[in-house]
């Protein structure tokens, strides 16, 4: 199977109901289908620090804000030099569902957002690019309503109008983050997505 000239490091991001997750994967099946070595994956790992967060995230422990914000930075580093940065040292184009823009936009509740930021880069692989997928927090509220989807401890609406504002400072303040409306059809939505990457010669 043909690899890319250089494996890419693409990343999506955006509030729980965005479709990011869809986005994500619709995009890993694409690239295979052109012969493209791929890995999916996301954030939080099912690693040791993953499997804390989770349990805090659902509410099954309780842990000081910004110590939460750490240990998804420590899930972030295991999850970087365990899976991604290997992956990309063999020529696979890595998709993830989440990366460091997550810490950024959920952590400024609680820490500057430019010190998240910095903190993140140093111990993380900058991607290539970064898709956030932007839907009110009121439509996103509805979705998970509508799958049935358990809460988390973000999962409020005036705290997902506060993250989707600072994705929006990432998107104008960060070199290759792009925006794409997550209110449109599913497809749509990939057909955006694909011009872009297109557009960039990496297919």
């Amino acid at each position: 199977m043909p690899k890319m000239k250089k494996a890419k490091f693409i990343v999506f991001e955006g509030i729980d109901g965005s479709g990011k997750s869809t986005q994500a994967r619709m995009l890993a099946e694409a690239l295979e289908k052109r012969g493209r070595m791929v890995l999916l994956t996301a954030e939080h790992t099912d690693g040791a620090a993953g499997k804390l967060v989770e349990e805090v995230v659902r509410k099954k422990q309780k842990l000081d804000p910004l110590a939460l914000q750490m240990v998804f930075v420590a899930d972030r580093i295991d999850h970087t030099n365990g899976v991604i940065r290997p992956a990309l040292d063999e020529g696979v184009t890595v998709v993830s569902d989440r990366y460091y823009g997550s810490t950024v936009a959920y952590g400024a509740a609680v820490a500057d957002r430019k010190w998240l930021l910095r903190l993140n880069k140093r111990v993380s692989v900058v991607p290539d690019l970064t898709f956030w997928v932007d839907v009110p927090a009121g439509v996103a509220m509805e979705r998970m309503n509508l799958r049935g989807d358990e809460r988390t401890i973000f999962e409020k609406t005036e705290k997902l109008v506060k993250v989707a504002s600072v994705y929006k400072w990432l998107v104008d303040n960060e070199e290759n983050w792009v925006r794409v409306r997550g209110e449109e059809d599913a497809k749509m939505i990939h057909k955006e997505i694909m011009r872009e990457i297109k557009a960039r010669g990496w297919v």
